[in-house]
């Protein structure tokens, strides 16, 4: 009768709970950085869509050009005030 041997290798293959743990932090982040990107955005649009609506006279009143709708926007969207 042969005998077979085998090397001594852990079982245990499965991910650690830390490895599981990371992993989900990681995804989490990325997440809440995707749905903040796309918040973002939407605000953008809003603002441009608002403003786009506006007459020319209008837009000229509160200096702005109709070519700079969109750079505005996001300046005003992604401004951030750091106090006085």
């Amino acid at each position: 009768m042969k005998m077979l041997h085998f090397e001594q290798t852990s079982l245990n293959t499965a991910p650690s709970y830390k490895q599981i743990l990371s992993k989900l932090q990681t995804f989490e982040q990325k997440t809440a950085l995707l749905i903040s990107k796309a918040f973002t955005n939407f605000q953008i649009n809003r603002l441009s869509s608002a403003l786009n609506n506006m007459s020319d006279d209008q837009l000229t009143r509160i200096g702005l050009e109709r070519k700079d709708i969109r750079k505005h926007a996001e300046k005003l969207i992604k401004y951030e005030y750091d106090g006085l």
